[in-house]
């Protein structure tokens, strides 16, 4: 069972969430909810490097899509990175790019193998 721990980066305007283990597409719909209920940032990352989201199904994947494209409007403008380490996720995180790019959520979504490239994408200096 995974975990999904979040802080928030008042000096970046940002949320990371780093997951840890096997979570389930609950796990992350309980946790996107959780960060927009407690007042969403514009940028977003979410690091995968040390847990994974391959037990999620298409299904869910479009599910996700739909919770968070119900939610963006405050984040409109905004960039959610998607830091990966194996490439069953990274396959998964380029359908949710897919996924957000049809609905039109209102902000960028980018999937990265690379911790350094996701911050640098994110306008952050490492």
């Amino acid at each position: 069972m995974g975990t999904i721990e979040a802080t928030i980066d008042q000096q970046h305007n940002m949320t990371v969430s780093t997951v840890t283990g096997e979570v389930t597409s609950d796990d992350l719909i309980q946790r996107i909810e959780a960060n927009y209920a407690a007042g969403p940032t514009l940028n977003m990352l979410w690091d995968f490097t040390n847990g994974s989201m391959a037990s999620a199904s298409a299904e869910a994947l479009r599910e996700i899509v739909s919770l968070v494209s119900e939610l963006a409007e405050p984040r409109t403008g905004g960039k959610t990175a998607l830091v990966v380490g194996k490439a069953s996720d990274f396959g998964l995180s380029r359908m949710l790019e897919a996924l957000a790019e049809v609905k039109g959520i209102p902000f960028q979504v980018q999937s990265f193998y690379s911790m350094s490239e996701a911050r640098q994408w994110l306008g952050l200096e490492d």
